[in-house]
C-alpha cells in the first residue's frame, strides 16, 4: 500500500498516566516509582488543561524537569562526606546556591538518615522519606544513577528527582532536594 506504521502517542488533559510513562520510558529512558507516576500524570494534566490541546513528548520532559529535577535555589548538593561507625553513619555536607556554601551535619543510620538529621538540624523541621527509589539508567556499569525520593515535613510534601555518576550523589541531591521543596512550600 505503500504506507508505513508509525509509533504515536499523544497525550492530552484526558490522557491517564499511560501515554505520559510511555513516552519517558521509549524516548528519555526513564522509569517512575507508582507513587511519582500519579503525581507526574497530575501535573502534565493540568498543564494540558491550562495550556489547552496536547502535551508532546518535549513538553512531558520538560515539565519533569522542571518539577523533580531542577535543584531548588539553594539546595545544590556541592560536595558530601560520608563516615561509618558500627551501626553509625556521619554525614558532612556542603550546600551551594545563592548565598555562601552552607555546612551541615548529621548523623543516622544510613546515608539518607544522616542526611535529613543534617536537614533537620539546619532548618529545624522534621522531615519524613515517604518514599524512595533508586533506579540505573542504562545497562552498563557506567551508566548514570537515578533517585526518586518524596518527603514530607507536616502537611508539606516534597518529591524530587536527581541523575548522576553514581547512587550515592543521586540519592543525596534527592533528599536535599525534596526537603528543599518542601521548605519552599510553607
Amino acid at each position: 500500500l505503500g504506507r508505513r506504521y508509525e509509533e504515536v502517542v499523544r497525550s492530552n488533559s484526558q490522557s491517564g498516566k499511560g501515554g505520559v510513562l510511555h513516552v519517558l520510558e521509549q524516548q528519555f529512558g526513564i522509569t517512575l516509582p507508582r507513587w511519582l507516576q500519579i503525581a507526574f500524570s497530575r501535573i502534565v494534566q493540568e498543564d494540558a488543561e491550562r495550556e489547552g490541546g496536547e502535551v508532546d513528548s518535549s513538553r512531558i520532559h520538560a515539565l519533569f524537569q522542571q518539577h523533580y529535577v531542577a535543584t531548588p535555589a539553594g539546595w545544590r548538593l556541592h560536595n558530601y562526606e560520608l563516615a561509618r561507625d558500627g551501626d553509625v553513619v556521619r554525614a558532612a555536607l556542603t550546600l551551594t546556591g545563592d548565598g555562601a556554601p552552607i555546612l551541615l551535619h548529621g548523623q543516622g543510620s544510613g546515608a539518607v538518615a544522616a542526611v535529613i538529621a543534617a536537614m533537620q538540624r539546619q532548618t529545624g523541621s522534621i522531615f519524613e522519606v515517604e518514599g524512595f527509589d533508586e533506579f540505573s539508567l542504562g545497562d552498563s556499569t557506567g551508566a548514570r544513577a537515578m533517585a526518586c525520593v518524596r518527603v514530607r515535613s507536616g502537611e508539606a510534601v516534597g518529591e524530587a528527582v536527581a541523575l548522576a555518576e553514581d547512587t550515592t550523589a543521586a540519592a543525596l541531591q534527592a533528599v536535599v532536594s525534596a526537603a528543599g521543596r518542601v521548605l519552599q512550600s510553607r
